[in-house]
């Protein structure tokens, strides 16, 4: 039968070592790996060429260009609601005025 001794200080060679250096190393391994993860997503996508800060560029004004245009659709569309609904108002007034139904 073997002592605790030997069984701890067996323990304690056979478990890896958590100190700063292996940290270092386990975060250098995440930070390639995601490096590489982010290199291959943007080759996928198309975004992998020396044209891909350019394209990143004319996405974001394309899609300011769409969010103005939305805003400027629905500020008319809410313009030619009014409007309809103060003609609509002006011509029943008109035709109650004409018909004298107002009296």
């Amino acid at each position: 039968m073997t002592s605790p001794n030997k069984t701890t200080a067996t323990t304690k060679t056979a478990l890896p070592r958590y100190g700063q250096n292996q940290d270092t190393d386990w975060n250098l391994v995440m930070e390639q790996a995601a490096r590489r993860g982010a290199r291959k997503a943007l080759a996928e996508i198309g975004l992998d060429d020396q044209e891909a800060c350019r394209d990143v560029c004319d996405l974001r004004e394309l899609l300011t260009n769409w969010q103005r245009i939305r805003r400027e659709a629905t500020r008319s569309l809410i313009t030619f609601g009014v409007r309809a609904i103060l003609i609509f108002m002006v011509l029943m007034a008109a035709f109650v005025i004409s018909t004298g139904m107002g009296r």
